[in-house]
């Protein structure tokens, strides 16, 4: 007999008769009946899903003279599931190839792992190498892990326990669930040479998720670390999955994402990287539908050398998070319609990001660097948290590109006119978390952009209850550069509502001047129009002493600076107490009160080298008793 199948048992019986099975997977039917002169039926059916690894079954019909016992045995589909490592490979080289799975899945698709796996040091090939030679099954760890496996693979694209999972089409979905990884694995990645695909996607789960699929409840505890791979390989690296046009739940990542490349040869084409805590690349387009990423967290630290990255003749833009790397959609302007749309939900970054460029002489184009989403594009994030430190260090770059950096989101964009618009909701740099801007950042004519939740954000977005409570301080950054308690800079038809900052916004003593820094929005740079309803000062901006600039410098409580005067204000709050702290050659600190708000703002003589003053709104003395109720 064989799975979703039925038998019929035929008898006679002149008396009232029973029939009954020992186990759970083959039912009986009728259960009873009354004796006849004719012939008696009883069917029994293999029940999907029920099936255990005892392929033998006994039907007992009783009432029958003596009795009659119908031995059936199972034939189909056994579901052996993986039990060794040997099993694990075996696995692999037949997804490789496209062959059957058979000895190892169930009626109902699944392959379980049976115990922990221990690799004693060993190495993996990775589960599907394409999208037709790929992983179209469910995988349930059921709690189990993967010990001491050292990957360590140079010839691949998809890298990882499973690099490829599900093709393009809903039945031909995989699915990775209560899978876990323990610390005493390691994953060193790498794709060397100028053939072959130009794109490595490195994770210890899984290397490419592909449309329908899912992860689900899995943890990874390993070190993930991408060597050399190539000049001009793009790089996907995360936690839990490189790239995926699939759905991620309910996953954490406690291991630490590096890049240590040694490539002497520097990158010379477009090549964009991607690196994220949890998944590098969230999106890719060509798929109608939705991606999610719901109730996922980083625990690991993210430490990314960005010299050979940045250092190209190539346009690139480069995106790091603590959760996410770049989140992408796809937007069809000639229908208005997103083709594809990511929902980002109740995110969390505890793992300390740390971003350096010591031998880098350009930054070609932007760097976009998030607490928990370094891009987020043609998608929406409701509840993201940012609990961990920001470092970008040791970058002594002479002009080019610039970073966008956020202690949420790093950069946001959306197209004008489109229906729904980007957005980015509940979003809080979390209380003792900072973003640090190195001394050694010294890059003269390379735009920098930073904000405490959000770096920057571009057409059609729309932001609501975003909430500062960390730090966020200038340390080397010179005049190009806005800095915001809560947004750096907002370009056109930025809608935002209910920003609150709590936390400081500081420039360091002895460091170049910023352009502007606003104490809720540092730069509104549009002529769209930035829209701000509610915005609430309940923090402390620091200006250190030594100033040195070489053009405007302007300071807001609320906004720093505006190019136009088309942006919208209401409902702005001061809850007083609030100190707005100026360190000059001597330190003071002023209680910011309705009395003595425009006294201190326009303590101009008493910034050392600072003869442009202090602004109010958006760059210009405007009266900020127009705009802000204090409390």
């Amino acid at each position: 007999a064989k799975v979703d199948t039925t038998i019929t048992i035929k008898f006679q019986s002149n008396g009232a008769w029973t029939a009954k099975s020992n186990v759970e997977w083959a039912s009986v039917s009728p259960a009873s009946g009354e004796g006849s002169k004719e012939e008696q039926t009883v069917s029994c059916t293999f029940v999907k899903g029920k099936f255990n690894a005892d392929p033998a079954a006994i039907i007992t019909i009783a009432g029958v003279a003596g009795g009659v016992d119908v031995n059936v045995t199972y034939t189909g589909i056994r579901g052996l599931g993986i039990s060794t490592v040997a099993d694990l490979e075996e696995l692999s080289d037949s997804v490789n190839v496209n062959g059957s799975i058979n000895k190892w899945i169930d009626w109902d698709g699944v392959v379980f792992l049976n115990n922990d796996l221990d690799f004693q040091g060993g190495n993996h090939t990775p589960i599907g190498n394409s999208g037709t030679n790929s992983f179209k099954a469910i995988f349930d760890g059921q709690g189990h892990s993967i010990k001491n496996l050292k990957y360590s693979k140079n010839d691949r694209e998809y890298q990882g326990i499973f690099g490829v999972v599900g093709n393009t089409k809903p039945e031909d979905k995989g699915v990775i669930k209560n899978l876990i990884i323990d610390s005493s694995c390691s994953f060193n990645g790498a794709y060397e040479g100028t053939g072959g695909s130009t794109l490595i996607r490195l994770s210890a789960i899984c290397g490419f998720l592909n449309h329908y699929s899912e992860i689900r409840n899995c943890i990874n505890y390993a070190n993930v670390t991408l060597e050399n791979s190539g000049p001009n390989k793009a790089r996907r690296v995360g936690g839990i999955c490189a790239s995926s046009k699939g759905s991620i739940y309910n996953c954490e990542n406690y291991g630490n994402i590096t890049s240590e490349t040694t490539e002497t040869e520097k990158i010379t084409t477009t090549s964009q990287f991607n690196f994220g805590g949890v998944c590098g690349f969230m999106g890719e387009g060509n798929n109608e539908g939705e991606q999610h990423l719901e109730n996922c967290k980083n625990y690991g630290k993210i430490t990314i050398d960005l010299s050979n990255f940045c250092s190209r003749s190539g346009n690139d833009y480069n995106n790091v998070g603590g959760v996410i790397g770049y989140c992408c959609g796809v937007y069809n302007a000639d229908n208005k319609v997103y083709t594809e749309r990511n929902y980002v939900k109740n995110i969390e970054n505890h793992g300390e990001i740390i971003v350096t460029a010591p031998n880098a002489t350009t930054v070609k184009s932007y760097q976009r660097i998030g607490g928990c989403i370094g891009y987020l594009l043609y998608s929406e994030c409701d509840g993201a948290t940012n609990y961990a430190d920001m470092n970008i260090l040791d970058v002594p770059l002479t002009n080019g590109g610039g970073f966008r950096i956020g202690g949420v989101v790093g950069y946001m964009n959306d197209v004008d006119g489109s229906p729904i618009g980007g957005i980015l909701k509940n979003a809080t740099n979390a209380k003792d978390a900072i973003i640090f801007i190195s001394e050694t950042l010294k890059a003269k004519s390379s735009m920098i952009q930073a904000g405490a939740v959000l770096g920057c954000c571009e057409k059609h977005v729309f932001l609501t209850n975003l909430t500062n409570e960390g730090r966020i301080i200038n340390a080397g950054v010179p005049n190009s550069a806005v800095f915001g308690g809560v947004v750096g800079r907002a370009y056109s038809s930025s809608v935002m509502t209910n920003l609150v900052n709590k936390g400081t916004l500081e420039v360091a003593d002895n460091a170049p001047a910023p352009y502007a820094l606003g104490g809720i929005l540092g730069h509104a740079a549009t002529t769209g129009g930035t829209s701000i309803d509610g915005a609430t000062f309940e923090g402390t901006i620091k200006i250190g002493k030594n100033q040195t600039y070489d053009s405007a410098y302007n300071v807001g409580l609320f906004v720093g600076s505006a190019y136009v005067d088309n942006n919208t204000y209401k409902n702005f709050v001061v809850s007083e107490p609030a100190n707005y702290v100026v360190l000059y050659d001597n330190p003071i600190t002023v209680t910011l009160t309705a009395t003595n708000y425009l006294t201190v703002l326009k303590k101009s003589t008493e910034f050392t080298d600072i003869t442009t003053g202090i602004r109010s709104i958006y760059g210009v003395d405007t009266p900020i008793a127009d705009y802000v109720t204090f409390k």
